[in-house]
């Protein structure tokens, strides 16, 4: 019997999207991985910074967002933020773009800043989980 119930790790989070809803920048609780799974429905678009590209997303965001920083430095956590891709690759962050279909698996990376957007109604489920390699990060 699980005496500790904790969203999102120990029990999933199922979302359910609507045409133009979106999730902002932000990396997982505790920099742990994530697995997304679509069950149906429209496709959801991804947008990942590259790990070796972190400290200079941060640094933009905070500079773009002067405010929310001085109010609480971890506010990219809070999924509240949003910057357009091209502002980030104008400012030489690498990053990924990823179209997640049906019966689809999306995997973000420990540590890994995403974003993203539904293109209409969709169902998808997730929950975070470690590997043996997020042990000296968290």
């Amino acid at each position: 019997m699980q005496k500790h119930h904790i969203p999102g790790v120990t029990q999933p989070y199922l979302y359910v999207g609507v045409w133009r809803s979106l999730f902002g920048w932000h990396k997982e609780d505790v920099d742990l991985y994530s697995i997304n799974y679509l069950h149906d429905g429209a496709p959801k678009f991804w947008y990942s910074v590259d790990l070796d590209c972190n400290e200079q997303f941060e640094q933009l965001a905070n500079a773009y967002f002067k405010d929310m920083f001085k109010e609480c430095a971890e506010f990219l956590r809070h999924k509240t933020t949003l910057i357009e891709p091209k502002v980030l690759l104008s400012n030489g962050i690498k990053m990924r773009k990823v179209v997640q279909r049906e019966r689809e698996f999306v995997i973000s990376r420990a540590k890994a800043y995403h974003s993203g957007f539904n293109s209409g109604f969709n169902i998808a489920e997730a929950v975070n989980f470690a590997l043996p390699s997020w042990i000296p990060i968290g």
